[in-house]
């Protein structure tokens, strides 16, 4: 395997489409890393809510305000839902009255049943490289290019002097960092969600617009799990 990168961040999604948390480091398993989109929320008819481009509604909107974390030390996993105002655990008798205010519609949270369909998708585990956000900001000097708009997983540093996309250019090859190795399965192509707002992140339209420009709508690259195992900021990440 050859020397690429390494790894500068790592994030995990309890609750999909919700705000994530970043690590220093991660247990990567069949479905990505440990404890990613565990969780979601469903309206009352029925429907999960999550920031999508067929269907922006407000309260899809509003989801993308709310934080989640997971605290695995002490007493097991608690899941806990940052609001605007304060930290709820799961287990709190007013948490579900908290969710209900803050999507602005009655839902529930409940344990996530799709991460088979991620798995049997090639998207258990979404990577972006530094050379690709350098890319973008490179077209739209002007753009806020945080990675938290992309929503990855692992964000590598491949140095200043890598290609533009790099990343794409190992589809179908092995990616190791740390113990955990990876498949890279297909470019990741982007959505209306890269333009909305979240945390200190202003709307910006021209952020997907930049994309499409620059490569065609693709931004970083979805990879399946072929060997689970711990992973951490400042790993070295090898391509096949």
């Amino acid at each position: 395997m050859k020397h690429a990168g390494v790894v500068s961040e790592l994030w995990r999604y309890p609750v999909a489409g919700l705000q994530g948390e970043s690590l220093r480091k991660a247990k990567i398993i069949e479905t990505g890393i440990s404890g990613d989109r565990a969780f979601h929320i469903r309206d009352e008819a029925g429907r999960i809510l999550g920031p999508v481009p067929q269907s922006t509604t407000p309260a899809e909107r509003s989801i993308l305000g709310l934080g989640a974390s997971i605290d695995e030390s002490g007493r097991g996993t608690v899941l806990k839902v940052v609001f605007e105002d304060e930290v709820a655990e799961l287990d709190r008798p007013d948490f579900s009255r908290k969710l209900d205010r803050a999507v602005g519609v009655p839902v529930r949270l409940e344990e996530s049943s799709l991460l088979a369909t991620r798995v049997k998708r090639g998207r258990a585990v979404h990577v972006i490289s530094n050379a690709s956000i350098r890319a973008l900001k490179r077209s739209y000097p002007e753009g806020d290019f945080d990675v938290r708009r992309f929503r990855p997983n692992m964000v590598l540093d491949l140095g200043n002097d890598a290609k533009d996309f790099a990343e794409e250019s190992w589809v179908g090859r092995s990616l190791r960092a740390g113990e955990a190795v990876l498949k890279v399965e297909k470019p990741n192509e982007r959505c209306t969600v890269t333009t909305l707002p979240q945390g200190s992140l202003l709307e910006d339209k021209r952020i997907l617009q930049t994309i499409v420009d620059a490569n065609g709508r693709n931004l970083g690259v979805m990879c399946s799990v072929e060997k689970a195992g711990a992973v951490g900021v400042g790993d070295s990440v090898f391509v096949d």
